[in-house]
């Protein structure tokens, strides 16, 4: 019941769900979730509240493997503990009234911002010219700004040639996203699909 409901309790019905356990990036979810189960797995569902949420977001910073975490590790820490509470609302687990509070992320500092010359980017593709496959993730990745790991976790599912877009599902943010695909990067991604050259369902 919700009165002896645990967070680690929660967090155990979220990783024993059948569609957790389905996410490619299950291992990442359940590692950070550990973090969380160790620390205030005994605490009950309905004391979980801002304060407490405060006090791990500062333990989490203080408790790092070297001291201390960067801002961004302690937000994707705290994405995930998100991400279980929202699963908790949706299935029943939690009242709806309870929403997770906002303004609870870290600011994370400004990454530098660095664009390819024309001339450098028609030199990393000449030198990509032998491999199909780098090509393509070359001309992806430049069209679309996708992280590594969301451009490895792309399938061809998740390709619309039709109209010229992908949708990435897992994001930094945990909220799928559509990002537009130029003309070059479309006929490179049907070239590498027509040649078989990788996974029948994954692009890269």
């Amino acid at each position: 019941t919700l009165t002896t409901l645990t967070v680690g309790q929660l967090i155990n019905q979220y990783l024993d769900d059948s569609r957790t356990e389905a996410l490619r990036s299950y291992e990442d979810y359940a590692d950070r979730a550990h973090w969380w189960r160790t620390h205030y797995g005994d605490a009950r569902v309905l004391d979980f509240g801002v304060s407490v949420l405060y006090e791990a977001r500062d333990k989490l910073r203080s408790s790092g493997r070297h001291r201390t975490r960067t801002a961004g590790t302690v937000n994707r820490h705290l994405a995930v503990m998100r991400l279980i509470w929202n699963w908790g609302r949706s299935s029943g687990w939690i009242p709806q009234e309870r929403v997770w509070p906002t303004k609870l992320h870290l600011k994370e500092p400004a990454g530098r911002t660095r664009f390819l010359s024309r001339d450098e980017l028609d030199g990393l593709l000449k030198a990509a010219e032998a491999d199909q496959v780098m090509r393509a993730a070359i001309l992806v990745s430049v069209a679309t700004g996708l992280r590594q790991g969301e451009l490895l976790r792309l399938r061809w599912a998740d390709v619309d040639f039709a109209n010229s877009r992908a949708t990435i599902l897992e994001t930094k943010t945990a909220t799928p996203r559509q990002v537009h695909l130029t003309a070059q990067a479309v006929t490179a991604l049907h070239a590498l699909k027509a040649a078989k050259l990788r996974s029948p369902t994954k692009v890269f």
